[in-house]
C-alpha cells in the first residue's frame, strides 16, 4: 500500500532508499532547501557556543546529507566530519574538501569514532528518523540508546551537541529527551518562534558531562519506566528539578554561555531545561 502523498518522509521508506540518486540530485539543486538548511545549521553552530576564535575545532555533522551545514561550520576555520546513511546524498555533496571528511553509516547503529574525538556536534533534520521503525529489525528505543551513547562517547568532556529535529508529536520529542538523559547528557530544549506552528523549530542543546566517564546503558525496564514517568508530566530521570545524571543546564546559564540574550527571552525564542518541567520559559 502506497504512503499518502503528504506523509512524513520517515513514514514512507528507509532513509537510504528515500534519499536515492534522484532525490539526492533534487535536494542538492533546490535553492530553497539550501537556504533553509544553511540557516538551521548557522543557528545550530551558534548554539554550540564555540569560542569566537575557535579555529581548528573538529565538529561532527550527523545526517550531513549533501553538506549544506559545512559552510556554517567552516566559517570559523573549523573542521568537520559528516555522517549520513545515504550514499547517494553523500555522492551529491558539493562540500567535500580539505576541511571535511564524510562517512556512510547508520547513526542508529552507534557512532564508529574514537572516544573524546569531537569538540562539538550538530544534526539538522535527521534525529526524528531514529524514532520510527523504517525496517523490520529496527527498534526505536534501542537505536536512540545506541545513538546517544555513541555521541556521548565521542564528544570531549563539556562539549555540546545541538540537534535540530522535527518531532511528529510530543511523545516523540519526549522519547528523544529521555534517551539523551539516560546517556548522561544535560541540556535544554530551545524552541525558535514557539508561538508559530509554521515557523517553529526545535533544537535539543546537549552538554556532555565535564567528567569523562563511560555512559551507563540503561536497562530495558529502566527505559520503560522513564518513558512512563515522562508521559505523566515532563519527567524521566532528573524530572521536576532538572537533576538528571550529568550536569543539567539552567536557563540563566544557557543564556550566559551562549552569549545571546534571545536564546531564552523575547517573543521569538524560548526554551526549558532538558531534565524537568519547572524551567523558565519565554
Amino acid at each position: 500500500m502506497a504512503a499518502p502523498r503528504d506523509a512524513r518522509p520517515e513514514r514512507t521508506a528507509p532513509a537510504e532508499r528515500f534519499y536515492n540518486a534522484g532525490e539526492a540530485s533534487r535536494y542538492a539543486q533546490n535553492a530553497r532547501m539550501a537556504q533553509i538548511q544553511t540557516h538551521l545549521a548557522q543557528r545550530a553552530v551558534h548554539l554550540l557556543g564555540l569560542p569566537e576564535k575557535s579555529g581548528g575545532a573538529l565538529i561532527l555533522d550527523l545526517g550531513c546529507g549533501t553538506g549544506y551545514s559545512g559552510r556554517a561550520i567552516e566559517r570559523g576555520g573549523n573542521f568537520w566530519v559528516g555522517l549520513d546513511v545515504s550514499a547517494d546524498m553523500l555522492g551529491a555533496s558539493r562540500r567535500a574538501g580539505k576541511l571535511c571528511d564524510q562517512l556512510c553509516h547508520d547513526m542508529g547503529d552507534g557512532l564508529p569514532f574514537r572516544r573524546r574525538m569531537f569538540d562539538g556536534a550538530i544534526s539538522i533534520s535527521a534525529v526524528q528518523w531514529l524514532c520510527v521503525s523504517t525496517q523490520s529489525h529496527h527498534r526505536p528505543a534501542e537505536r536512540l540508546d545506541a545513538f546517544f551513547r555513541g555521541l556521548r562517547r565521542c564528544l570531549r568532556p563539556g562539549a555540546r551537541a545541538v540537534l535540530q529535529l522535527y518531532p511528529e508529536d510530543p511523545s516523540q520529542l519526549e522519547q528523544v529527551r529521555a534517551a539523551a538523559i539516560a546517556a548522561d547528557f544535560g541540556g535544554a530544549l530551545v524552541a525558535d518562534f514557539p508561538t508559530s506552528e509554521a515557523a517553529k523549530k526545535f533544537f535539543l542543546v546537549l552538554c556532555a558531562p565535564q567528567v569523562a566517564v563511560e555512559p551507563r546503558r540503561a536497562a530495558p525496564a529502566e527505559q520503560a519506566d522513564a518513558r512512563r514517568r515522562g508521559r505523566g508530566g515532563g519527567g524521566g530521570r532528573g524530572a521536576g528539578r532538572g537533576r538528571g545524571r550529568g550536569e543539567p543546564l539552567r536557563a540563566g546559564r544557557v543564556r550566559k554561555e551562549a552569549g545571546r540574550k534571545d536564546v531564552w527571552g523575547g517573543s521569538k525564542r524560548g526554551g526549558r531545561p532538558l531534565g524537568g518541567g519547572r524551567g523558565r520559559r519565554a
